[in-house]
């Protein structure tokens, strides 16, 4: 009969002191928080784009679109 050997990350640890053990996951859990809150961040950032543009498209019929290009153009064209 062979033993199945199973894989355990804290059975390495088990000889650090308690106080060593502590810091390390206090440690974790900031870099934890701060993976999950970069990650948030990016997803708020990819939301208020989508937002933005989809608002922007409801907004601005094809006669505003064109009307701003031509104002803005218009403007270039002035400052050069």
């Amino acid at each position: 009969m062979h033993k199945q050997q199973i894989s355990c990350p804290m059975v390495g640890h088990a000889s650090m002191p308690r106080s060593q053990l502590e810091a390390r996951a206090a440690a974790d859990a900031a870099s934890m928080g701060d993976r999950l809150g970069d990650e948030l961040r990016a997803q708020i950032v990819s939301l208020s784009a989508e937002v933005t543009q989809r608002l922007l498209a409801e907004t601005l019929d094809d006669a505003a679109q064109q009307q701003m290009i031509e104002g803005f153009i218009q403007k270039v064209g002035s400052s050069s």
